[in-house]
């Protein structure tokens, strides 16, 4: 099961790369049409510290330091990001306005970084300016002092910068990299899908899980001699007894194969020496050839005689499945038989009633399975109406441009591949 599972994958892999390829190229495409743009802006707010030292280093520094971490609680507290959000339109609440701001301040710095995102440039650099605004306005109208009084922070300046999110080499990359991510999930999707979903058969070992008959014959759709010669060589076992022997020959859908494979098993047959007599029992196709009289005259009850071995199917009844049904077929079976074989042509089993009525008269059928053509399910079907009228279904030949291998003589089929 495996290995028909891998068949059928490396049929569609090529399929499965396009659609990659092609689900990758438009989501890289159409990504940044249907993702909503982002927007960053940051304001850069520029301190100082004034006022005269008091002689003791350690203890300036100390006190620059504590100015500063003053100034950074005071710059995302309630008491800026409060009247700040009042002044945006609509109004947003401190909360809501800390948990939109990001600080970003290295300890002990004089420059503070405050920094957004919005889905406008207006929007994002409305909120850092207010932020930046009323933390001036704070500084301006209650100085920090150090403990002594000596040491003061002012602002000196603020700049802002605005930008769009992912613009840079980086979101291209990211924006690859989820293209990519796309593409193989959409094409090991397709790949799966069409592998469950394929009901040809691709394997003789896809043949041989659905039904017990064995495959007796592997051939090209246009059989060769040696492989005429091969299946003619087994026709003693497939059709055992004594006396003329008929056997007929069925395709599930396409009566071109049937047709082929009967006139090349009759070849073979006679190499052998064995008398051989061809009979075409499609009475809608004709794939053997016309003539005004033929198989349907023995239906009708009177006699018609082969032309160069092969009774022809004659003229085209209006009705062929209630012919076959009215006709007396002890009759037509004795007028049928010839010295030796006599290959029946039936009309595809999956086409029409003909072929499963025909096939139950006669002493052995071959069914002919079409390989990466025919379905699982039609060759279910057709063993399943083969069953129903009793027909002896003496083995399957699988048809297919390339010939398989097998690893065991177990296989099925592996009698007819040995060279």
């Amino acid at each position: 099961m495996l290995r028909s599972y891998v068949a059928s994958s490396r049929r569609f892999a090529v399929g499965a790369a396009v659609v990659a390829v092609v689900t990758a190229a438009l989501a890289f495409l159409i990504g940044p049409l249907l993702s909503t743009p982002s927007y960053s802006a940051s304001a850069t707010i520029q301190t100082t510290l004034s006022g005269a030292g008091s002689g003791d280093v350690a203890r300036d520094q100390a006190a620059s330091a504590e100015l500063v971490s003053t100034a950074q609680a005071l710059l995302v507290s309630p008491r800026v990001l409060g009247p700040a959000g009042g002044r945006l339109d609509p109004p947003v609440p401190a909360p809501l306005m800390a948990s939109r701001i990001a600080k970003d301040t290295p300890p002990s710095s004089l420059v503070f970084v405050v920094s957004t995102q919005a889905e406008s440039a207006d929007a994002a650099r409305a909120l850092v300016q207010a932020v930046a605004e009323q933390f001036q306005q704070e500084l301006e109208a209650t100085p920090l002092r150090s403990a002594d009084g000596r040491t003061a922070l002012e602002w000196v300046s603020t700049d802002y910068q605005v930008g769009m999110v992912g613009g840079s080499d980086a979101g291209i990359a990211r924006r690859l990299a989820s293209a990519a991510l796309a593409g193989l999930l959409v094409g090991l999707a397709y790949l799966i899908a069409r592998v469950a979903l394929d009901d040809r058969l691709r394997t003789h070992q896809q043949v041989a899980a659905i039904t017990d008959e064995s495959v007796v014959a592997f051939t090209f759709p246009s059989p060769t001699d040696e492989q005429a010669d091969r299946l003619a060589a087994q026709l003693r076992f497939l059709a055992p007894g004594g006396g003329p022997r008929t056997v007929g020959i069925a395709a599930l859908t396409d009566g071109a194969r049937s047709a082929r494979l009967t006139t090349s098993l009759a070849a073979a047959t006679r190499r052998l020496g064995e008398p051989v007599r061809v009979v075409d029992a499609d009475l809608r196709a004709h794939p053997l050839g016309t003539s005004d009289e033929g198989f349907v005259d023995l239906l009708l009850g009177r006699d018609a005689q082969p032309l160069d071995g092969v009774l022809r199917a004659g003229a085209v009844p209006a009705n062929p499945a209630e012919l076959l049904a009215r006709a007396d077929w002890d009759a037509v079976v004795a007028r049928m038989r010839g010295e030796g074989w006599t290959f029946v042509h039936c009309t595809p089993l999956l086409v029409a009633s003909d072929g499963p009525m025909v096939a139950s008269r006669l002493d052995a059928v071959l069914v002919v399975v079409a390989q990466d053509v025919d379905r699982r399910k039609g060759l279910a079907e057709a063993l399943a109406l083969l069953d129903a009228v009793r027909a002896p279904v003496a083995g399957l030949v699988v048809q297919a441009d390339k010939l398989p291998t097998v690893s065991s003589p177990y296989e099925a089929g592996a009698g007819a591949l040995s060279r």
